[in-house]
């Protein structure tokens, strides 16, 4: 039999390759195995659900009831007197008419037939009556009343309430109708000498004369200055009742100059200036200070 001992030599060493493989294979630690953790549910609390917000039920409104007219027959009182106008101490205008109020609707007639006017100097002025409402009077001048006049207004204590009652006492009411406007004062005030070039005319009166206005609307309101020599300037109302003038290059030196405010400038409640009101000023002279040559 023939013998091959490379062969066997060969299969040897491959035995023992394979036997040092597997020993290693058994050294080696296994790799850990992952345990599934199984999940935990948290627990969730139950909540019963928010209802509804509820609507808001709108508040019911109240609708206050009309003032219901007294009846006149649960009126058992005598009638009194509550408004008139012109209030007392106010001015009354002179085509103004002139309103009594009472506190209860009265007989009319009895009413027209207790009322009386007069001027201080005895003068009845006519007129005629209006009711606007039961308990209203009105007396209305058929011409205008007298400026700067006192006038009495009475009315005598037959005037009856539709009750049929009088009155306790008569009504006694003074009026005074609107006056005249005056020039309180002036500046430069009258016959003053040596005025400065560089000043104004300015005019106090002694009620108001304008409204109050914006700045826009001066145009618009009265110039009552009447200058002589004329000037040029800007005159405007500083105030409701001054009035103020300035020149454009100021006054001429040496010079004389004459102001007037004509009659019948009118005031907001219908005064007038009665009459013109005039006065006049000197501007200051000018004077030599140096000559050149001496």
């Amino acid at each position: 039999m023939k013998r091959y001992p490379v062969k066997r030599s060969l299969l040897l060493l491959l035995i023992l390759a394979l036997a040092l493989v597997a020993c290693r294979r058994d050294d080696e630690p296994e790799e850990p195995t992952s345990t599934p953790v199984p999940a935990t549910a948290t627990p969730v609390e139950a909540t019963e659900p928010t209802p509804a917000a509820a609507e808001p039920t709108p508040a019911p409104v109240t609708v206050a009831a009309e003032p219901t007219a007294l009846d006149p027959a649960l009126i058992d009182w005598a009638p009194q007197l509550v408004y008139s106008s012109p209030a007392p101490g106010e001015k009354s205008l002179l085509s103004g008419a002139i309103t009594i109020r009472f506190d209860q609707p009265m007989d009319t007639d009895s009413v027209e037939e207790a009322f009386a006017i007069a001027a201080a100097d005895g003068s009845v002025p006519d007129g005629s009556f209006q009711w606007p409402r039961p308990d209203t009077l009105i007396f209305v001048p058929a011409t205008e009343l007298k400026r700067a006049e006192n006038y009495k207004v009475t009315v005598a204590n037959s005037a009856m309430g539709a009750n049929g009652e009088t009155l306790t006492d008569p009504i006694a009411l003074e009026l005074q109708t609107v006056g005249f406007l005056e020039v309180a004062q002036v500046l430069p005030g009258p016959d003053t000498d040596e005025v400065q070039t560089d000043g104004a005319i300015t005019v106090l009166f002694n009620r108001p004369v304008v409204p109050l206005v914006t700045t826009a609307q001066q145009d618009e309101l009265p110039d009552p200055l009447s200058i002589s020599p004329d000037i040029p300037g800007n005159g405007r109302w500083i105030s409701t009742s001054i009035y103020r003038f300035e020149p454009d290059e100021g006054f001429a030196g040496a010079t004389t100059y004459d102001v007037t405010i004509a009659a019948g400038l009118e005031d907001v409640v219908g005064s007038v200036l009665e009459e013109d009101y005039s006065w006049q000023f000197t501007t200051f002279a000018p004077t030599v200070v140096q000559t050149i040559p001496f």
